[in-house]
């Protein structure tokens, strides 16, 4: 389930856009040419954006993200329930150093997020997602050539998707105007690079 409210107006403001392709494979002999002539459709999706990387992200600490958030969610909860433990129940033993402990860590966890900041810059990912872009590319060229002719294909990049996935929000508001009703399968082509 999304998040109902929409913070738009008030994020950051770059400048990106869709590319869309409807691919229709040359017509054979015994085919009627005109679109939607009871083929399946298929809209194939990947992403071409760049994201802002850092040490945050850096492959020798990807193992390490999971037990990094949850024990900083952990903290964040834990901070104020002993402050106020310690304020109001001072007879509790040790809730003013694990209040303070708390407070140091986060401390030293926000410092880092903001050098993480400073420091890094905004990367094409070959993996997220130049693997899956290039996928759909060559899957695209395949369709042109005829390879799947039982398939109505269309082929979407979509943009901002790091970015609350809006690019691929649009496509859907517009799909939904503009399309008749029918059925469609999606296929996004994500991490595709990432192995087993």
């Amino acid at each position: 389930l999304a998040w109902p409210v929409n913070l738009n107006a008030v994020l950051p403001k770059f400048r990106s856009q869709n590319v869309v392709a409807r691919c229709d494979p040359p017509a054979a002999s015994d085919q009627p040419t005109e679109p939607n002539n009871g083929r399946n459709k298929v809209v194939v999706v990947a992403h071409y954006d760049t994201q802002y990387g850092s040490t945050l992200f850096a492959p020798w600490f990807r193992p390490f993200l999971p037990a990094f958030f949850t024990l900083t969610y952990v903290a964040l909860a834990l901070l104020p329930i002993a402050l106020a433990t310690a304020a109001f129940a001072p007879a509790i033993p040790f809730t003013a150093e694990v209040a303070w402990a708390v407070a140091v860590y986060l401390a030293l966890v926000l410092a880092w997020l903001v050098w993480n900041g400073v420091t890094g810059g905004y990367i094409n990912g070959a993996n997220d997602n130049g693997s899956g872009a290039a996928l759909a590319l060559a899957l695209a060229q395949k369709a042109a050539s005829g390879a799947f002719p039982q398939l109505d294909m269309v082929f979407l990049f979509t943009g901002s998707e790091e970015a609350g996935t809006r690019g691929m929000l649009r496509f859907m508001a517009d799909w939904r105007r503009r399309q008749p009703p029918e059925q469609a399968v999606f296929i996004n082509l994500d991490n595709m690079g990432a192995g087993l």
